[in-house]
């Protein structure tokens, strides 16, 4: 064979085995560094994503507690519905009163809390002067996981009723997921575990909530491994509380 033609071997002499495992192991090593990179970004993504949730609903709760509690009043025998009970998120409760009820579920707090205030209902239906009742609870939902319900009827100013009024009852109006609600109640010395107007006559002059966003079974796996969960903590001052509003006193 002459020079020119074992030259011409050579130039044309495909890939050797070792030179492909070399290329497959270093083709292998980009892909799993870009999979681990991007699983990192998506990662990433999704926790950003769960914390913006949370901080929107905070805000949302923040909001809408401030805005309920710190409009509470009393009101006795002057509804639209006089002498009625309502049978809201198991609790009955005379129309008008500020009831809270330190209740447990599952050795966590679930607290429920009705009472009457100035605050704007949600949704199309509410009317210039309206009032409305509110109350809070948590209800069993899905996957045997707490929901925290929120009930509202109204209470017309106006001399008015609607088809939905004449029962004394209410609708869940909207809900979310939660573990776990607690209510204090301050009556300008100590935070009480519950609160009954009929008893004191009297609004509490503020009320403290803490409530725990995550799931039933989240929440027990975070207790158990000391880690800490999304937590909204607030104290909503009542204008009209037992300092500067006392019935018949």
């Amino acid at each position: 064979m002459s020079r020119a033609n074992g030259q011409r071997l050579l130039e044309t002499r495909g890939f050797t085995l070792l030179e492909i495992l070399i290329a497959v192991s270093v083709f292998s090593i980009v892909l799993v560094i870009i999979y681990t990179s991007f699983s990192a970004v998506l990662n990433s993504v999704e926790r950003a994503r769960k914390e913006q949730t949370e901080l929107r609903t905070a805000n949302f709760l923040v909001t809408h507690f401030q805005e309920n509690i710190s409009g509470a009043y009393l009101s006795f025998g002057d509804t639209v519905l006089p002498g009625k009970t309502a049978q809201q998120g198991g609790l009955e409760v005379q129309s008008g009163s500020f009831v809270g009820e330190d209740q447990e579920t599952d050795g966590h707090p679930a607290d429920t809390l009705t009472f009457c205030t100035t605050a704007t209902r949600m949704g199309p239906g509410a009317l210039p002067g309206d009032t409305k009742q509110v109350t809070y609870s948590l209800m069993e939902g899905a996957n045997d996981n707490s929901v925290f319900t929120v009930y509202e009827s109204p209470r017309l100013a106006l001399p008015m009723t609607t088809a939905g009024d004449e029962s004394g009852s209410a609708t869940a109006s909207w809900s979310l997921p939660m573990a776990r609600l607690d209510f204090k109640y301050f009556d300008g010395t100590d935070w009480l575990e519950s609160w009954d107007s009929g008893k004191t006559g009297a609004l509490p002059c503020g009320v403290k909530i803490e409530a725990h966003f995550l799931e039933k079974e989240l929440s027990l796996l975070a207790d158990q491994a000391g880690a800490k969960e999304p937590v909204l903590i607030m104290v909503v001052k009542i204008p009209l509380g037992l300092r500067n509003q006392r019935i018949g006193g």
